[in-house]
Formats: C-alpha cells, sequence, structure tokens
C-alpha cells in the first residue's frame, strides 16, 4: 500500500489526492523507504526521488512540488506559484492553480487534506495540538473560502497517530479544556500514569471541521503502532531515537480546460 485516498475527495472531477505511507521508496535504515522530508537527515538525492516517486503514482509527475516550512502554526500560505526561494513558514496552503501539488509532511501529527465540491480550490494542513489550539481549521477554511466563495467543502483527515497511542500531559488537557469546555470529551485519562491523558487530536480536528458545515472523511489507521506502514515520531521517542522520515500528503488541481475556464478569482500571495 503505497497511498492512501479518500472516497470523498476521489469524486471530486479535477483533484487529485493521496496519503503516503512509508512504503515503495528508495531510502534507506531508519527512512526506509518512502521518506519525503528533507529535514529528517536522509540523503537528499534520496528525498528528491521519493517525492518524484509520488508524484508519478498519482499521475501528476510534470507538476511543481510544493511545501511550506512547518512549525506547528496556525499560519496559511495562499500558493499562486511554486517558490524558487526557501520555503514560506506556515502549516497550510491553499490554491485554486492548476498543476501545483501542495504536499505536507506528517509523522504522527494530522494531515488533512480539503477542497471545494466545484474542484476549483484545494487546501493541504498540517496539524498538530499547537496549530490545531491556535485555531488553523478556521484559518485555512477561511483562506479556501476566499478562493471558492461560497461552494461546499470537504476534507480528508488522513493517518495520524491515534489516542490509544497519545499521551499528553496535564496543561494541554487544560489548554483544550479552557479554549472549550466540550473538549473535555476527546481526552481519556491514562490509567497508566497519573495527570497524563490520551488525547484524540484527529477527533478536535473533524468537530470543528464539522462545525464549519464540512463533510468529513478520517482515516482509522495509527501511525504509532503500525511500523510497516507509517514513521512515527512518537514511537522513535520511546526508542530513544530522534531520527525518522515522514510520509507526504499531497493534494492538486489537474491543469485541464474546465479548469482554465472556470474563472475562480485570484488569491493573495501571502496570507496571516
Amino acid at each position: 500500500m503505497k497511498h492512501i485516498t479518500s472516497p470523498l475527495l476521489s469524486a471530486i472531477p479535477g483533484v487529485v489526492h493521496g496519503f503516503f505511507t512509508r512504503q515503495g521508496g528508495v531510502s534507506k535504515h531508519e527512512f526506509a523507504t518512502l521518506n519525503g522530508g528533507l529535514a529528517s537527515g536522509d540523503d537528499a538525492i534520496l528525498v528528491q526521488e521519493n517525492r518524484r516517486i509520488a508524484l508519478n503514482a498519482l499521475g501528476i509527475g510534470s507538476y511543481r512540488f510544493v511545501n511550506c516550512f512547518q512549525i506547528h502554526s496556525a499560519k496559511v500560505w495562499t500558493v499562486e506559484e511554486a517558490v524558487s526561494g526557501p520555503d514560506p513558514r506556515a502549516d497550510a496552503m491553499v490554491t485554486n492553480r492548476p498543476s501545483l501539488a501542495l504536499t505536507i509532511f506528517a509523522a504522527d501529527c494530522v494531515p488533512v487534506l480539503i477542497a471545494s465540491k466545484s474542484g476549483r480550490s484545494v487546501a493541504a494542513a498540517h496539524i498538530g495540538w499547537r496549530g490545531c489550539l491556535s485555531g488553523i481549521v478556521a484559518n485555512v477554511l477561511g483562506a479556501l473560502r476566499q478562493l471558492s466563495g461560497k461552494q461546499d467543502l470537504v476534507a480528508a483527515i488522513g493517518p495520524s497517530i491515534r489516542q490509544m497511542s497519545y499521551q499528553v500531559s496535564q496543561d494541554v488537557f487544560d489548554a483544550f479544556r479552557q479554549a472549550d469546555p466540550l473538549n473535555e470529551r476527546f481526552f481519556l485519562p491514562d490509567p497508566n500514569a497519573p495527570l497524563k491523558w490520551l488525547f484524540d487530536l484527529s477527533g478536535v480536528i473533524e468537530g470543528q471541521l464539522c462545525r464549519e458545515a464540512v463533510e468529513v472523511w478520517v482515516d482509522s489507521h495509527d501511525t504509532c503502532s503500525e511500523p510497516d506502514l507509517f514513521f512515527s515520531a512518537r514511537r522513535s521517542a520511546k526508542d530513544k531515537s530522534t531520527v525518522y522520515g515522514r510520509m507526504m500528503s499531497i493534494i492538486a488541481l489537474h491543469d485541464c480546460e474546465s479548469l482554465a475556464q472556470a474563472g475562480s478569482p485570484t488569491g493573495s500571495k501571502a496570507s496571516p
């Protein structure tokens, strides 16, 4: 299994996407085999080849690979074109331009791919608990709606660390409960550790999307407990290692005549 797809996104003409596993690439050792992250410490030549493999697997080998420098923030970049300099510091991207393969890297954090049902705009977001708490879901939906108007949106939540693998401290529990008392339902007391909690981060994100009238599909894989399929920062930390690869999650608009005639509004190059 090289990549996973959502039936919601697959049903939209003009949109191509995939949540990639760690399988099917050329990297070695701890990075075996489909590591997409240059910041991981892997051989850059092998990482670039893995990125090429992923694009080809989606049938978009000629598209521009676009990613941001992820910083666990709520910042969103509205992409008009691929940049040649340093990657913008952000954790989500939106675009209405075809032939740009928006790519998020994750190794336990939640990858979210979003599209308008009209197939005129797409988004990709990397969401950890800090970004979730600071409002990245609302920010990326707002930026996407600026491009697509009042079009209905659908979202896919990809493979991530699941609740029974995700232990967090009391301060994380307190912060989410303070932000919204209803968030308490996404935490379970850890029976093996006092003042520790098991956190359903993807559940919080799904709830935030649903409250914004977004139709959501959720993958059920646990990146931490499935080492054959996924890289995991939390699993590596338990093994006393700081070395691990990153999975790629990609979404793009096809470059076809129907999209060229759609005439969607133009977004700004930089966003808050």
